[in-house]
C-alpha cells in the first residue's frame, strides 16, 4: 500500500502567515475533512482552511519563523489518520493518527513532515504549537517527505488539501494554494480595472434609464422626506440668522423621527435646490457603493478574487438598481451602508479585528437612523441574537471583545435615537404625514390582511375586519380594550389563534413573497425583460440563501452577515410583503450568491464523477417531474400541479444538495436552510389560487377566441332580470388599444372600442411611473344588452373576440377539475378584492377569489387565422358578471307645480363620470351625463332637461338644471329622483344639490334655456340624500353573480 505526494510551489509559504493570523475557534475559518480508501481502509486528513484574503506572497514570506515550519492549515493542528500502514513518498507510516507540517525553506525543496505528537487544539486566544517552538516536538517526527511541484489544477484563494480516489492501491495528496487565481487578471492594475469596469457598467445603466425613461415625480413618502429636509434647512437658516434655539427647536422637534433621511435630503437640496434629477444621480452613486460593498463581502466570504468578481457581475446586471432608484426612497443609501457593514463584520470575524467590528456596528447604526422605521425592531433582533448565542461568543476573550466592539459601534446611533425619542415627546407631526410606524394606534400586522390575501390597502384606517372585531368586543363589555395595549395584544393573540391555518400560511407566504420578485414598481423591461428579471432575482435569492448556509457552516459567526435579510423576512412575514422592502438586503444576497458560485466552481470535489452523479440524482428527477407535469397539465391538472411543485422543490434543492455533499457541518446547515426555503415555497403553493392559469396569445396564428356559456332556465331568467350585467374578458393589451378588435355577443357585433378597461386609477403604481394603466392585466368590460341573450336555455350564450392581423393581446384562462362549477382566479375588481400595493408585486392589482358560477357549463375554443376552430380542455376567462351594491341615488321634492305644469330650476355638483337617470314623478327617464363641463339638453315624453354649465367649483363639475314639466296629474310638489350605477368601477360618482345657490343665478340659467315666465324651486325639500355619493355613501360595488 502506498501514497504518492505532490505539492504546488507556493503552498507552504502562504499558509504559514494565515495560520499566524487566525482568531479563536468561535471565529474559525473553514475546516474540512478529506478521505480516501486504500484497499478498503480509510485515510483521512482534517485541517483548517485559511484564505489568502488579498495578501501578497511577499508579505506572507516575511512572516515565516526562523525554523520555516507551519502546520499545513490554520487553528487546530492538521491531522492525518490512517486505518492501516501506508507508504508516503517511500516512507512507511504505521496505522494511527499524526499531525502534518510543512517545512518551507527559503531556497530548497519543501517537505511534508509527519509527527506523532497530536498537538493541543486552540483554546480561547491561545494558539499552539507556536512555530518557533516546533523544536520541542521535533524528536517525534515519523517522516519527512520531499514535495514536488505540479501545475495547479484548481486555482483558489483558500487553502485546499486533496486526496485523490485510489487507483491500483495508490492515492495522491495534493496541497493547493497558488498566489492568485490564474483565470483572472493577475496584475494590480488589471484587477483594479476589472473591479472598476463592472460598477461603471452598473452606473451607466442607471444613468441611461434615468434620462431615457419616464421618472416619477417626488410624491408619497419621499416627498415627505424631502419636505422634512426643507424644514430642517429652514431651521438651520433661522439659527444662522441669530434666532433663539428654543423656538427653532420647537418648530421641527416633531419631525426628528425622520432626522436621518431628512438630513440626507436637506444636504442634497443644499447642493442642488429642487434638483430631483441630481438626487437620482446621487442615489445611483450609492448603488455603485453597494456594488463595491458586495464585491468586498463576496471576496471575504469566498476567500477569492473570483468570488468578488462574480458578485460584481450579478450586481451590474441586477435591474432593480436602475429601475427602482427613480422613486427616491433612501434604499440605495441604506443598501450601501448595510452591505459595507456586513463586509466589515466578515473581516472582523476573519481577522479578529475589534476596530473593524466597531466600524460595522457604526455603519449598521447609521443605516438604521436613515431608515428609522425599523430601528427599534432591528436593535431588538440584534440583542435577541446576541443573547441566544452568548454561549458561543462569551466563552472566549476574543469573542467578548468583538461583541463589545459591535455594541460600541452601535452606541452612537442608539444614543441619538434615545435623544430623538425624548425630543419628539408627544408630538405627532410624522404620524400626520402617514408614518404610523412610530406610533401605531392598535396592533398592526398580518391579522389585518387575512381577508385581502396579505395585502394592505383595501381597508381604510380602523375599517379592517380585525379592528371592527375589536370594536365589537369593546362594545360587548371589554370597555378598556381600545385603550389598553396589553388587552389589545391579548385580543390579537386570540384573534390569530382562532384562525391558525390561514394565519400560519399567510405569514410564511408573506416571507416568501418579500423575496419572490425584484423591486420594479412599474415593471420596466430594462435592461432586459421583466420576466427574465424575476428569474435572475429568484436564482440570486436561492444561491444567496445556499451561500449563507455554506459560509455559516464553515464559520458559525459569519451567520451574522445575513442578519438583515433574515430579520426583514421575519418582519414582513408578520406584517405584509412588498418587493420594495427587500432592496436593502439584496446586495448582501448578491454577494453571497457570487461567493457561492466562485466557491463551487473552484471546489475540487465538484469535478469528481461521484459528486456529479449525486447531483444528477436530484437534477434528473427534477427535470423528469417538471416535464411530466407539463405533459399532464391539460388532462390531469391537479396531478400536474403536484408534479410541478415537486419538480420545483427538487430544483430548489440542487444548490443545497451540492453543499451537503461537502459533509460535516455543511450538511446540517444545508438541510436546515433548504428546509426553510422549501417550507416557504410550499406555503406559497398551498395558498396559490392561480396555479391553473393558462394564456392564449391573440394575433398571428390565433385570430380570436370563442366562449360558450350554457344557462339553466332559472339562471337565464335571473340574468335577464338583472339591473345591469357585463361581459368581461381577462386581457393584457400591451398598447392598451382594442380599437381594431371585434366582439360578438349572441347575434350582435360590437367594435373593440366598446370594451372598457376596469382597472381603478392607481396613480401611484401606474401613472406616476409613466405607465398606461390600460396595459396592465385587468378585466375589459362590455355592458350586456338583455336583447342579445338566448330566447331559451336550450341555446347557449356565445361570445367571440377577434383581433386584426398585427394586433397583440393575451387572454387568460383556467384549467382545473372544478372549472364548470367555480370561477377561481383574480377577482373581478370588486372591493375589497384588490390592492394597489399588489400591482408593484406582480403587475396585477386583483387578489385571488373563488366564486361559484351561476351557469351550468362552459366550453372554450380558439379561432385560427386559417379559419379552423380548435376546442380547448380549459376555459377562457370570458364571463358575464352581474354587479351588486353599485347604485347611488338622490330623492327630493320641488316646490308646488300648478295644473298647467311649470319650469323647475336647481343647481348641483356632479361627477365624475358616466350617466345618471332623472325620473320626475315616476314618469319617463331622462338620461344625462355626470361631471358635464359643457351645456346639454335632453328630452323624453314631454319632459325636457336643460343644463347650463358653470366654471368648476372645488374641481367639481357644477351647473344649473332647468326642467320643463308637462301638466301633472295633480297640482303640488313634484317628487324627483336621480339615480346612477357605477358599473364595474371604483371611480367616484355623485349628484349633490346646492341648496345655497342664489335665486338670481337660477333665474338667469332659466332665461338661458329660453324661459320667459316664472320658475319653481326645483329642490324645495331633500327626501333622501344618504346614497348620493358613490362609493362613500353606497359602498363599493360587489359581485352578485358570475356566469
Amino acid at each position: 500500500m502506498s501514497m504518492r505526494v505532490a505539492r504546488l510551489m507556493p503552498i507552504a509559504v502562504l499558509a504559514v502567515a494565515a495560520g499566524g493570523a487566525a482568531v479563536a475557534s468561535a471565529q474559525a475559518p473553514a475546516r474540512e475533512t478529506v478521505t480516501a480508501l486504500l484497499n478498503g481502509k480509510k485515510v483521512t486528513v482534517d485541517y483548517g482552511r485559511p484564505a489568502l484574503g488579498g495578501r501578497s506572497v511577499k508579505e506572507l514570506l516575511a512572516q515565516l519563523p526562523a525554523n520555516r515550519i507551519w502546520r499545513a492549515g490554520v487553528n487546530e493542528a492538521t491531522t492525518l489518520t490512517t486505518e492501516s500502514d501506508v507508504v508516503i513518498g517511500g516512507k512507511k507510516v504505521a496505522a494511527g493518527k499524526y499531525t502534518l507540517y510543512i517545512y518551507a525553506p527559503e531556497s530548497a525543496s519543501y517537505e511534508l513532515v509527519v509527527n506523532r505528537d497530536l498537538g493541543v487544539p486552540v483554546r480561547g486566544d491561545r494558539m499552539w504549537p507556536h512555530y518557533s517552538d516546533y523544536e520541542t516536538i521535533k524528536d517525534k517526527e515519523v517522516a519527512r517527505i520531499p514535495l514536488k511541484s505540479v501545475a495547479p489544477a484548481t486555482p483558489m484563494d483558500r487553502f485546499l488539501i486533496g486526496l485523490a480516489p485510489a487507483k491500483a492501491g495508490a492515492s495522491s495528496i495534493t496541497l493547493t494554494w497558488p498566489p492568485s487565481d490564474s483565470r483572472l487578471p493577475r496584475g494590480p492594475l488589471l484587477r483594479a480595472g476589472a473591479v472598476a469596469v463592472l460598477p461603471a457598467i452598473g452606473l451607466g445603466l442607471q444613468l441611461y434609464f434615468s434620462r431615457h425613461y419616464p421618472q416619477p415625480p417626488l410624491f408619497g413618502d419621499p416627498a415627505g422626506y424631502y419636505n422634512t429636509g426643507l424644514r430642517f434647512r429652514e431651521a438651520a437658516a433661522r439659527l444662522g440668522a441669530g434666532e433663539a434655539l428654543a423656538p427653532v427647536f420647537a418648530s421641527v422637534r416633531g419631525l426628528f423621527y425622520l432626522l436621518g433621511v431628512g438630513t440626507v435630503f436637506a444636504v442634497l437640496d443644499t447642493v442642488r435646490p429642487g434638483g430631483v434629477g441630481f438626487f437620482r444621480d446621487v442615489m445611483a452613486v450609492f448603488n455603485v457603493a453597494a456594488m463595491l460593498g458586495a464585491f468586498a463581502l463576496a471576496r471575504r466570504l469566498s476567500g477569492s478574487f473570483a468570488g468578488g468578481i462574480a458578485a460584481l457581475v450579478l450586481c451590474a446586471g441586477y435591474a432593480t438598481f436602475s429601475v427602482q432608484t427613480g422613486r427616491l426612497y433612501p434604499d440605495p443609501i441604506t443598501s450601501a451602508l448595510l452591505v459595507w457593514a456586513a463586509a466589515l463584520y466578515a473581516d472582523a470575524v476573519g481577522l479578529g479585528s475589534a476596530r473593524r467590528m466597531a466600524a460595522a456596528g457604526a455603519l449598521l447604526g447609521l443605516a438604521l437612523i436613515v431608515r428609522a422605521q425599523v430601528l427599534e425592531y432591528m436593535v431588538a433582533v440584534t440583542v435577541l441574537v446576541l443573547a441566544v448565542t452568548a454561549g458561543a461568543w462569551a466563552r472566549s476573550g476574543n469573542g467578548r471583545r468583538l461583541v463589545l466592539a459591535l455594541l460600541l459601534g452601535l452606541a452612537p446611533a442608539l444614543c441619538l435615537w434615545a435623544g430623538i425619542r425624548w425630543a419628539v415627546g408627544p408630538r405627532d407631526d410624522v404620524v400626520r404625514m402617514g408614518q404610523v410606524t412610530f406610533r401605531p394606534s392598535y396592533p398592526f400586522g398580518f391579522w389585518q390582511q387575512l381577508e385581502t390575501d396579505g395585502w394592505t390597502g383595501p381597508y381604510r384606517f380602523k375599517q379592517d375586519p380585525f379592528y371592527r372585531a375589536m370594536e365589537a368586543r369593546a362594545r360587548a363589555g371589554e370597555s378598556d380594550l381600545l385603550r389598553s395595549r396589553a388587552r389589545q395584544a391579548l385580543f390579537t393573540v386570540r384573534y390569530v389563534a382562532a384562525r391558525p391555518r390561514e394565519s400560519l400560511l399567510l405569514v410564511l407566504d408573506n416571507a416568501y413573497r418579500l423575496y419572490d420578485r425584484p423591486a420594479n414598481d412599474y415593471k420596466w423591461d430594462y435592461p432586459y425583460p421583466y420576466a427574465a428579471q424575476v428569474t435572475v432575482h429568484r436564482i440570486v435569492v436561492v444561491l444567496g440563501v445556499a451561500g449563507a448556509a455554506w459560509f455559516a457552516a464553515e464559520q458559525p459567526a459569519l451567520a451574522g452577515v445575513f442578519l438583515v435579510p433574515l430579520a426583514l423576512a421575519v418582519l414582513h412575514g408578520l406584517v405584509f410583503p412588498w418587493p420594495r422592502y427587500n432592496v436593502p438586503a439584496m446586495p448582501i444576497l448578491l454577494a453571497s450568491a457570487g461567493a457561492l458560485l466562485a466557491r463551487i466552481a473552484l471546489w475540487r470535489p465538484w469535478r469528481e464523477p461521484r459528486t456529479r452523479r449525486r447531483v444528477l440524482t436530484v437534477a434528473a428527477p427534477a427535470a423528469a417531474t417538471l416535464l411530466l407535469a407539463w405533459a399532464l397539465r391539460a388532462r390531469l391538472p391537479e396531478a400536474a400541479r403536484v408534479g410541478h411543485a415537486l419538480g420545483l422543490l427538487l430544483v430548489l434543492a440542487l444548490p443545497f444538495v451540492s453543499i451537503a455533499l461537502a459533509g460535516g457541518r455543511r450538511r446540517a446547515t444545508a438541510w436546515m436552510a433548504g428546509g426553510v426555503l422549501a417550507l416557504l415555497f410550499a406555503a406559497h403553493v398551498a395558498r396559490d389560487r392561480r396555479w391553473h392559469e393558462t394564456t392564449t396569445r391573440l394575433g398571428g396564428d390565433v385570430a380570436g377566441v370563442e366562449q360558450t356559456i350554457r344557462l339553466s332556465p332559472e339562471s337565464l331568467g335571473r340574468l335577464r332580470a338583472a339591473p345591469e350585467a357585463f361581459v368581461v374578458f381577462d386581457l393584457t393589451v400591451p398598447r392598451g388599444d382594442l380599437q381594431g378588435a371585434t366582439v360578438e355577443v349572441g347575434d350582435r357585433s360590437f367594435p373593440g372600442g366598446a370594451l372598457v378597461p376596469t382597472i381603478p386609477r392607481l396613480r401611484e403604481s401606474t401613472a406616476t411611473g409613466g405607465r398606461d394603466r390600460r396595459a396592465y392585466p385587468q378585466w375589459w368590460a362590455l355592458r350586456l344588452d338583455p336583447a342579445v341573450l338566448p330566447a331559451s336555455a336550450a341555446a347557449p350564450l356565445r361570445v367571440r373576440l377577434t383581433v386584426p392581423a398585427g394586433s397583440e393581446a393575451t387572454l387568460r384562462g383556467d384549467r382545473f377539475a372544478g372549472q364548470d362549477r367555480d370561477y377561481e382566479g383574480p377577482s373581478l375588481g370588486d372591493w375589497p378584492h384588490y390592492a394597489a400595493l399588489k400591482i408593484e408585486y406582480d403587475g396585477d392589482y386583483r387578489t385571488p377569489v373563488r366564486v361559484p358560477l351561476a351557469s351550468v357549463g362552459t366550453t372554450s375554443a380558439v379561432l385560427l387565422s386559417s379559419g379552423e376552430r380548435v376546442a380547448l380542455a380549459g376555459v377562457h376567462r370570458v364571463r358575464v358578471v352581474v354587479p351588486g351594491t353599485n347604485e347611488g341615488w338622490l330623492d327630493w321634492e320641488s316646490g308646488s307645480v300648478g295644473p298647467k305644469g311649470g319650469v323647475l330650476v336647481w343647481a348641483a355638483y356632479t361627477g365624475t363620470r358616466g350617466e345618471a337617470e332623472l325620473r320626475p314623478a315616476g314618469a319617463s327617464t331622462l338620461r344625462f351625463p355626470l361631471g358635464a363641463r359643457e351645456d346639454f339638453d335632453v328630452s323624453a315624453d314631454g319632459w325636457r332637461l336643460c343644463y347650463r354649465a358653470e366654471p368648476p367649483r372645488q374641481d367639481r363639475a357644477y351647473g344649473e338644471y332647468v326642467l320643463f314639466a308637462p301638466p301633472p296629474r295633480a297640482a303640488g310638489p313634484l317628487p324627483l329622483r336621480v339615480s346612477y350605477r357605477a358599473g364595474l368601477s371604483q371611480e367616484p360618482m355623485f349628484f349633490v344639490i346646492d341648496r345655497r345657490a342664489s335665486s338670481a343665478d337660477l333665474v338667469h340659467a332659466a332665461r338661458r334655456c329660453g324661459v320667459t315666465g316664472n320658475v319653481v324651486d326645483g329642490a324645495a325639500r331633500i327626501a333622501d340624500a344618504a346614497h348620493n355619493n358613490y362609493p362613500e355613501d353606497t359602498g363599493r360595488w360587489s359581485v352578485s353573480a358570475v356566469y
